[in-house]
């Protein structure tokens, strides 16, 4: 049997309820974890809460970092693309 694999990179991502969820009554824990790509701003720890919340709802289990993922949020890995020798 021969096994092939193509280089992959991946995200890390934050589980959720251990994560995030747990310092619901303390907040500023979260600050600063977590960047706005598009503002290039941190969130705060209730924005940080707020997505952890939601997509706790929608059934993940950790923040989906990309938007190549599974059913738990995890993700599940990016091509690298290799020279040519």
């Amino acid at each position: 049997m021969t096994f092939t694999s193509t280089p992959k990179t991946f995200h890390v991502a934050m589980d959720i309820r251990g994560g995030i969820l747990k310092h619901a009554k303390n907040t500023k824990r979260l600050e600063g974890m977590f960047i706005n790509r598009q503002t290039g701003v941190s969130l705060t720890g209730e924005e940080v809460l707020e997505m952890g919340r939601h997509f706790d709802a929608k059934g993940f289990e950790v923040v989906p970092p990309c938007d190549n993922h599974d059913s738990r949020g995890i993700c599940q890995g990016h091509a690298v693309e290799t020279e040519a020798k």
